[in-house]
């Protein structure tokens, strides 16, 4: 893996070693895991759209974007803790 520098003011640098500390991660640690963890506008837009088709491929729910406006992240988190987001 190769490894690269990213240069922030000390005040956050200080800032993601008490973060990364009270983790019990190296704050690239931390920096991988919001990378990870972060979706990016494309991958909620992809999210939105599968939870559509789920709803209403499952449920007949034709919901507009006002009705799933929020939603869909909290749908996938239902769904990736195992469980049920009816």
């Amino acid at each position: 893996m190769s490894l690269t520098s990213i240069q922030v003011d000390s005040t956050v640098r200080d800032r993601l070693r008490v973060l990364a500390d009270a983790a019990g991660t190296s704050i690239g640690g931390l920096v991988g895991e919001l990378a990870a963890s972060t979706l990016t506008p494309e991958e909620i837009q992809e999210r939105t759209q599968a939870a559509r088709r789920v709803l209403t491929e499952q449920f007949g729910a034709a919901l507009d974007d006002t009705a799933m406006s929020g939603r869909a992240e909290d749908f996938w988190r239902t769904l990736e803790a195992g469980g049920n987001a009816a």
